[in-house]
């Protein structure tokens, strides 16, 4: 048989209504935090040399940074750490041979991440052999 809520039952129901409508109005947060990445050299000091690539961390003490080099559908993937680097915290650093390169404009993209957060910065090299 039917029995109406009784009061108690009506309150503990819009209690719930309630918690369940605030729950959704909260604002969703990204789970992954963001990393200040900031490239401090990106290219050759001298036509055939080294690409040398730095950068400088803010936000982690500790994790990865990858280095993505791409020209005309040809991707270059180097992997080194975040590491303390005296007065600031960066990437252990890249320093790419000429000779794994073609000459010519690359796009470098550099992201740094580690399990709470991420972070990238990018810009166009120039290769001279």
């Amino acid at each position: 048989a039917y029995t109406p809520t009784t009061p108690q039952e009506q309150q503990e129901a819009d209690n719930i209504k309630k918690e369940a409508l605030a729950q959704a109005d909260k604002p969703i947060s990204p789970p992954e935090g963001i990393l200040e990445v900031s490239l401090s050299a990106a290219n050759q000091d001298s036509p055939g040399g080294p690409l040398v690539v730095r950068a400088i961390i803010n936000g982690a003490t500790s994790g990865t940074c990858k280095l993505l080099l791409t020209q005309n559908g040809n991707i270059k993937e180097y992997t080194s750490t975040i590491a303390n680097k005296g007065t600031y915290y960066g990437c252990e650093g890249f320093d790419i041979l000429s000779t794994e390169l073609n000459a010519g404009k690359w796009i470098l993209v550099l992201e740094a991440y580690n399990d709470v957060a991420k972070g990238s910065a990018g810009q166009e090299v120039n290769i001279t052999l």
